[in-house]
């Protein structure tokens, strides 16, 4: 207790000198069935994937279900190997920027898991040897994340070999089940993370492998333990998410914890035709049993109407789910696919392209119609010219929801929301009241006091991210989420 206390108070004072927004002193793991941050605060991990950025897939670009080698090779067959790597190094650089963390994190969003192709740091023809400039881009996303308060989960989406056959895994033709040394390879790829960013708080978790489909349960459970076992030899401190057999939805074989501080992950598609309310209650089982958390770590691509109601029923609380992770943050306007978030608009010369990526059979594009692709792709991407959707931000947003506690009060108003320096608490029934703000993490930052109709707090001083406003006056109270924003 001591410890966390003089580290919360090394926090502020960083905060205050430096205006530092996060510590490496707090980490989020694991409490019987909850996921607490280094406070034990209970928290719930809600918001996106960041798909088809570290890991292709030309659904998410505006083409078909085609998975990245594929896409690559057809690329470099139109404009060459070197322009095809500048435009894999373009895709890294402009696809998520510090631009779109922010806005998530003024969207009043907490987590983003970040989905990578294992290529981006091992090349599978250099087995075991770990390149810098992923590493690079991994350590970029992160700094991002701890400026804006907002936590990641690393997602190996591709193991070596491919954990699936599905183009979301992008696999080989000898597969990572049927390759003892690519087993080995997971194992040590995984090693070589943790050892990199076993004291970057900021990190929620690692996700070992998405979803995982082998008809041979005993050896996804060997590497499970295997990958475990050596994370622990250099990093003790970050939670382990493990997802379910058949693609994060089969969670049969696990009969007990693979490690104390872990959760299960699993992933829920309305499109597949399955009962949500079934799939929840046996979820909710597995963790009743185990005593362990459950997270969504991915859901949606479907209509606005299915996606605002799945999102209900993973809200209710007798589930007891952690949070959840929308697929995904940001894709390619079309009307023949389900509504995107963050919308991104293609070109003639792009459609062209994608659309022969997936399909031998579509018009093939000339050189210069993928060279005017790719430029009309790469400019905008940009999140700065990408649209939000609005029907679903209304049903997404978290700044417009307002936690639930016993005797939450409607007679109070906090605006505006969001806001840049000043913020405004508004009491209807005239009593004295108390202000407490806590940021992401659950640190108290500010309170405030008034036996005034209304107080003006300066909140100019705080780093831009996302803070509960916590309201008591009596017997009333009232928690509400906030967004600062430069």
């Amino acid at each position: 207790m001591i410890k966390f206390y003089i580290a919360g108070l090394f926090f502020l004072i960083q905060t205050k000198v430096i205006g530092q927004a996060w510590s490496n002193d707090f980490f989020v793991h694991r409490d019987g069935k909850d996921i607490v941050n280094g406070f034990g605060k209970k928290v719930k991990l809600d918001g996106f994937n960041l798909g088809g950025w570290l890991m292709w897939e030309g659904w998410i670009w505006g083409g078909g279900f085609t998975q990245e080698k594929v896409i690559y090779e057809k690329i470099k067959s139109k404009v060459g190997a070197g322009n095809a790597e500048a435009f894999q190094s373009n895709v890294y650089k402009n696809f998520i920027t510090r631009s779109d963390i922010k806005k998530i994190s003024e969207q009043c969003f907490n987590v983003v898991r970040i989905p990578f192709n294992h290529t981006i740091l091992e090349d599978d023809n250099s087995p075991f040897l770990y390149k810098q400039s992923g590493f690079d881009i991994l350590d970029s996303v992160l700094r991002w994340c701890e400026e804006y308060n907002v936590y990641a989960v690393l997602d190996l989406h591709s193991a070596p070999g491919g954990q699936a056959t599905l183009f979301t895994a992008d696999s080989d033709p000898i597969d990572l089940w049927s390759s003892l040394q690519n087993r080995e390879r997971t194992v040590k790829l995984w090693k070589a993370i943790a050892e990199r960013y076993k004291s970057r708080g900021i990190i929620a978790g690692y996700d070992l492998l998405n979803e995982p489909n082998t008809s041979q349960s005993k050896l996804l459970l060997d590497l499970y333990k295997n990958i475990i076992a050596e994370i622990r030899k250099v990093d003790t401190n970050h939670m382990i998410f493990i997802e379910g057999n058949d693609y994060a939805r089969d969670f049969s074989s696990f009969d007990s914890l693979l490690d104390n501080n872990m959760a299960f992950e699993f992933h829920i598609y309305t499109f597949l035709n399955e009962s949500v309310e079934e799939k929840l209650s046996a979820y909710e089982n597995l963790s009743r049993r185990l005593n362990v958390p459950i997270w969504c770590g991915e859901w949606g691509e479907n209509t606005t109407e299915i996606v605002s109601s799945t999102l209900k029923k993973l809200k209710l609380s007798n589930y007891n789910i952690s949070g959840t992770a929308f697929w995904t943050w940001k894709k390619q306007y079309k009307l023949i696919q389900f509504p995107c978030y963050y919308c991104y608009f293609g070109s003639f010369q792009w459609d062209k392209t994608t659309e022969w990526i997936g399909n031998n059979n579509s018009a093939e594009p000339t050189v210069a119609e993928v060279r005017e692709g790719i430029t009309h792709f790469l400019t905008y991407i940009n999140s700065e010219k990408c649209v939000l959707n609005n029907s679903l931000y209304e049903i997404l947003g978290n700044c417009t929801v307002a936690a639930t506690l016993k005797g939450q009060s409607s007679s109070f108003e906090v605006f505006p929301n969001p806001t840049t320096d000043l913020l405004s608490v508004k009491n209807s029934d005239n009593n004295p009241f108390k202000v407490s703000i806590f940021d992401s993490v659950g640190k108290l930052v500010g309170e405030h006091s008034s036996s005034e109709h209304q107080l003006t707090i300066d909140v100019s001083k705080l780093s831009s991210g996302i803070y509960t406003v916590n309201i008591t006056s009596g017997n009333s109270q009232m928690a509400k989420k906030i967004s600062l924003i430069e």
